[in-house]
């Protein structure tokens, strides 16, 4: 009877761990799947550099916004990013999970093999990709800029360095106002404004101002714009709560 009794309890036992390890399986493909994204695009969008070579002058590289816009760009040896333009036209901009080793990126699905916040592998049959992350946090927060009033533009950039888009943009025709300075998420654009320019042209009916220039400029006010409405203005000024600028 005894032996009996000790048998099924052996056998209980061995359920229970079975039962243990199935549920710390479970726990960890959740784990994992709420880990990527938030390691994809962290707080709102990341840039991931491909298969980097540090003997490379451009590097290849991937990003993913929150919303699920995927994009392929370019890094020049100036690290400012551009839209890669050897892309294929009917590549869809979009990436998605399907489920916890899926990424899904246009309509090609690879294997999520290695995940971690300094590197993710890719596989496709046998062709591997390795993503490491750009160090950049895109988030902004009010009021962030301020150190940089009284600094040049060039100083500026040199801390947010991964613009895909610097230009000099006008007031009156012909007539510099600031220097625009666009992120990659095409939502993001900072305005660098001196209170005079001291190195580019104060005029000019074209309106193609060297940028090289403009980086010397003193910056005396900063502008912050999300999706084209002013976000943030330092110093700010109470005309700005009524003030939008589209382009």
């Amino acid at each position: 009877m005894d032996g009996k009794v000790l048998m099924r309890a052996m056998r209980v036992t061995t359920m229970l761990m079975a039962f243990t390890l199935v549920g710390v399986f479970m726990v960890s493909c959740a784990d994992r799947r709420d880990k990527l994204p938030d390691i994809l695009y962290g707080d709102e969008y990341r840039v991931w550099y491909v298969d980097f070579d540090n003997d490379d002058r451009w590097h290849l590289c991937f990003y993913f916004n929150k919303d699920g816009t995927w994009k392929i760009l370019d890094q020049d040896p100036q690290d400012s990013l551009h839209k890669h333009v050897e892309r294929c036209q009917f590549w869809t901009e979009r990436w998605r999970l399907e489920n916890d080793t899926t990424l899904v990126l246009g309509e090609t699905a690879w294997k999520v093999r290695v995940v971690s916040p300094t590197e993710l592998k890719l596989c496709l049959d046998t062709i591997t990709m390795i993503l490491q992350p750009i160090v950049y946090n895109p988030v902004h927060k009010q009021g962030k800029y301020g150190e940089f009033i009284g600094k040049t533009v060039g100083y500026f950039l040199s801390y947010h360095r991964f613009y895909s888009n610097l230009m000099v943009v006008a007031g009156k025709p012909g007539k510099p106002r600031a220097i625009r300075v666009d992120y990659p998420s095409d939502s993001l654009t900072i305005e660098l404004a001196p209170a005079e320019f001291k190195h580019i042209k104060l005029f000019d009916e074209f309106q193609e101002w060297d940028t090289t220039l403009a980086k010397k400029e003193n910056i005396a006010q900063i502008r912050v714009y999300k999706n084209d409405s002013l976000i943030d203005e330092i110093p700010w000024s109470e005309r700005s709560k009524y003030r939008e600028i589209k382009y």
